[in-house]
């Protein structure tokens, strides 16, 4: 595995990832995906929404 993550200029663990992924996934699994985080630790939730009835 090593040498192959070499080939594509990318870390043995990434390598894996992405076997991983094509593994369970198919080639839908080899996409291109968002690296932004799905949520933050520091985020705030959101409020409530506002229930009042408009009059």
């Amino acid at each position: 595995m090593a040498h192959i993550a070499a080939e594509l200029g990318v870390s043995r663990p990434t390598a894996h990832k992405w076997v991983r992924r094509w593994r369970t996934e198919g080639e839908a699994g080899l996409a291109d995906r968002s690296s932004q985080p799905r949520r933050g630790p520091r985020t705030a939730p959101r409020p409530p929404p506002n229930n009042r009835s408009a009059s």
